[in-house]
């Protein structure tokens, strides 16, 4: 069963929502590569999205990377730990890079 996806454009950015794994993740790289270039900084919302295996982890930074290709500046709000994490460890938030993240969430505890 495919799991549920959200993704809306909007004027100051992007909103992805539902959860994200292997079996959804091509909807989401086709959805950004019919986002055009723009010239101003784009905020991408993530309160709502979950990273359910490796491959959806995958797709998301797969995203990221296709969404600063079409922006100078990214502000991401509300990552989800896992992909906070990844990107700090790949290097794409050191210093003088175009990627921000703002209030990641924590990790969540397992109940």
């Amino acid at each position: 069963m495919e799991q549920r996806l959200t993704l809306t454009s909007a004027s100051d950015g992007w909103l992805i929502e539902g959860e994200l794994d292997g079996h959804n993740a091509s909807s989401l790289r086709a959805w950004c590569n019919h986002i055009e270039v723009v010239n101003e900084p784009r905020t991408l919302e993530l309160t709502a999205l979950e990273l359910l295996d490796a491959e959806g982890v995958t797709a998301a930074i797969e995203t990221v990377r296709l969404l600063l290709q079409r922006t100078p500046l990214l502000i991401i709000h509300h990552a989800p730990h896992l992909l906070s994490h990844t990107l700090y460890r790949l290097g794409m938030l050191e210093a003088g890079q175009r990627l921000v993240l703002v209030e990641p969430r924590q990790e969540e505890p397992y109940g």
